[in-house]
């Protein structure tokens, strides 16, 4: 496994997918079809005139052996972030009581 690049955006993101078929010299139809999308699809992602869907972006990924990985960067926060961090009361639901706790 190696790391490809990195990317903030759908639009970097889309360049990544066109750098590795590019690499793996998959053609764009060839892709749609094995995905199974309507032809030229992948090509106007990858061109910025269409989005990617919740279903249809996995399988591309999928079929091209890529993975996305969400890291966090404390450092790239900005300072007016940076000031709201531990202002919140917020309790995940996986830290909140149960009914019958509250009850007893």
């Amino acid at each position: 496994m190696r790391v490809v690049g990195e990317c903030t955006s759908l639009s970097e993101l889309m360049k990544l997918v066109a750098a590795r078929r590019y690499e793996l010299r998959i053609a764009s139809l060839a892709l749609d079809q094995a995905v199974g999308v309507a032809d030229g699809y992948v090509s106007k992602l990858e061109c910025g005139m269409k989005r990617p869907g919740e279903m249809s972006l996995p399988s591309i990924l999928g079929a091209l052996g890529l993975k996305l990985q969400v890291i966090a960067d404390d450092d790239a926060l900005p300072a007016s972030v940076r000031a709201l961090v531990g202002t919140s009361h917020y309790v995940p639901p996986s830290h909140r009581p149960d009914e019958a706790d509250l009850a007893a």
